[in-house]
């Protein structure tokens, strides 16, 4: 009693501290010590000591990040409102408590407020409910093997267990918790002594009776160590002498347990020994003295009830005021807020304005650097290109115009000539004129392939044909002795296209062959890419080849491989720009190293009513 009585007054202390002047962990410490003492069905320290303690070190824990002890403290707070009778309150705190759990994904948390939870189930005596959420919670704390939370739940289990008339699974239990209590982490002598006592209802449970008999003399042999240790042997030894069906001493050990209990001054726990006495006189048939029983449990709930209903109203009142006084500090820090928003908003954007103001000139002046830029080099470059173009065609154009002059002097000047003669100097002069008629042709290509001028005639045509008759024609005109033949994988292929222009491209790919290829052979080929849908032509002779390093750029304007060989250097340009307006591709083949290869498509689905 003596002990009792420290004990309270050393929580009133506690709670009388400020928050900041606490001693957070040697508290904690005390609150764990403390709730072992109060357990399911009883309490040595008054539950309200144990709440105003929990609430304040479960502030401190959250303040400190300390959340694993948040949630102990939690839990041990609704046990505490269970045993006081305030079940409602349990049930929004645990209910709280398993949100929170949740919401940080903590897995001891949720754990623990799976086993607030069942605390409450276990006092509003839905046990099946208790048990399966005290099982939820042992199968989250698989990693917390030697933690004494363990302890304390299997308790419960066990405890739930009797009362739903299961042994077996008591049994199991009790197995589990006798493994516990062999760790020194879970050392704890209330815990022991309510094991030894589960211990001897199982054996009472399966009507073991040496066993539940020799388990009460070591109760016996410890009762009065602790008057808290006596109301449970009374409560043990009911049972035991139920089973020996000794009601008279049955009865007496049920008094003498009311006897302890008023003591304590724990009137819930009192109420639940009334109900069992009340229940027991009824199974001896002792009516009258059952229902006077059950008249003073009912008076004793009224007044329960009336004083836990007072405190609801006042827990909710102090909540309400608590509410209201938060909801003002929010309207005034939501407007502080607000203001602070508008202000740092007007400062943001402006700041923005400006600073999209100076980017967008800063952005306009690099668009207008750089396009001044392009324009400076594509003058430059258009200078080159006119330069090189005059100069080319001063050059190109000078030797066909000598040629006539001269063959046509000769004509003119030397009188009598030869028929032979004639014939030589006429087919000198038709050649050079073709020649420098070619030359105009392609700048004019060139110059209506710029512009998009040039008009296409689109029909639908025999390629196999049309290069066949290339070939003829190129063979007719060539000035050299190489061979040129063609070869085609199909019979056959009809293509909707220009057939003026095709015939363009291959006759400069052929004569650009022959000026390159003084013997050896000069093939075109034909061939059909079914997965592409596409015609591919291939030029490739066993001339002196192109190197590597001026492939890149072989299909540029005025480009000429050798300045020796006639040309303007503007036959690849206009192949490259015909076979891209058929939807092709044209290309040098870097791997072919015997001569040159030329390789272009053209699209075999083109559609009559495409436009070129």
């Amino acid at each position: 009693m003596i002990k009792h009585l420290i004990l309270t007054l050393l929580l009133f202390i506690s709670g009388s501290m400020t928050a900041y002047a606490m001693k957070y962990p040697s508290e904690l410490e005390l609150l764990y010590q403390l709730s072992g003492k109060n357990f399911i069905l009883s309490s040595i320290i008054p539950e309200d000591s144990i709440i105003r303690l929990s609430t304040r070190l479960e502030s401190e824990a959250s303040k400190a990040g300390d959340f694993e002890n948040y949630f102990r403290i939690g839990q041990i707070k609704v046990n505490s409102y269970c045993l006081k009778g305030d079940i409602g309150v349990a049930t929004n705190e645990a209910e709280l408590m398993y949100e929170h759990a949740q919401k940080m994904n903590s897995t001891i948390g949720i754990a623990l407020s799976l086993q607030a939870i069942g605390s409450t189930y276990m006092s509003l005596d839905q046990l099946k409910q208790a048990f399966d959420a005290f099982v939820e919670a042992e199968k989250r704390l698989k990693l917390y093997e030697s933690d004494p939370v363990l302890v304390r739940l299997y308790l419960q289990i066990v405890h739930v267990s009797y009362l739903l008339g299961e042994p077996a699974v008591m049994h199991i239990y009790l197995d589990k918790l006798s493994k516990l209590q062999h760790t020194s982490i879970v050392a704890n002598e209330y815990y022991d002594y309510y094991a030894l006592c589960y211990e001897t209802l199982y054996q009472i449970e399966v009507k073991d009776k040496i066993k539940a008999l020799a388990l009460l003399d070591r109760l016996d042999l410890i009762k009065d160590t602790n008057p808290f240790y006596k109301r449970w042997y009374y409560w043990v030894k009911f049972k035991y002498n139920e089973l020996e069906q000794d009601y008279k001493s049955a009865l007496a050990f049920v008094d003498s347990n009311l006897v302890e209990i008023r003591k304590s001054g724990n009137l819930n726990e009192y109420r639940n020994v009334m109900i069992d006495k009340a229940m027991f006189l009824e199974k001896m048939n002792d009516i009258t003295e059952a229902c006077n029983m059950y008249t003073e449990v009912r008076k004793l709930t009224d007044s329960l009830d009336m004083q836990r209903y007072t405190r609801q109203i006042e827990h909710l009142h102090t909540t309400y005021l608590v509410d209201q006084l938060k909801s003002e500090n929010e309207s005034v820090y939501s407007s502080l807020y607000k203001w602070t928003i508008i202000c740092c908003t007007i400062i943001l954007l402006g700041g923005i304005a400006i600073f999209y103001m100076v980017w967008r000139k800063n952005k306009m002046l690099v668009v207008s650097r750089n396009k001044l830029q392009v324009v400076r080099e594509e003058t430059t470059r258009s200078i080159q290109s006119k330069s090189m173009f005059l100069s080319n065609m001063s050059h190109e154009l000078r030797t066909p115009l000598n040629a006539i002059v001269g063959f046509s002097g000769i004509l003119v000047n030397c009188g009598e000539i030869d028929a032979e003669t004639k014939q030589q100097c006429g087919e000198s002069i038709q050649q050079n004129a073709d020649l420098l008629l070619k030359l105009i042709k392609d700048v004019m290509d060139m110059s209506e392939l710029n512009i998009n001028e040039i008009r296409y005639t689109c029909n639908t045509y025999n390629v196999v044909n049309i290069c066949r008759m290339v070939v003829d024609t190129v063979d007719k005109v060539k000035q050299t002795s190489a061979a040129i033949q063609f070869s085609s994988s199909v019979d056959e292929l009809s293509l909707y296209t220009d057939s003026g222009r095709l015939q363009q491209v291959l006759i400069n790919l052929l004569i650009n062959a022959t000026k390159f290829t003084k013997q050896g052979n000069i093939i075109l080929r034909l061939d059909v890419d079914t997965e592409r849908q596409e015609a591919v032509f291939a030029v490739e002779d066993t001339g002196c080849g192109i190197p590597l390093e001026k492939q890149p750029h072989i299909f540029g304007r005025f480009e000429k491989l050798h300045e020796g060989v006639q040309g303007a250097g503007l036959g690849l340009s206009i192949c490259q720009l015909i076979v891209e307006h058929f939807g092709g591709k044209i290309w040098i083949d870097s791997t072919y190293t015997v001569g040159a290869r030329f390789i272009f498509t053209h699209p075999l689905s083109l559609s009559n009513n495409q436009t070129l």
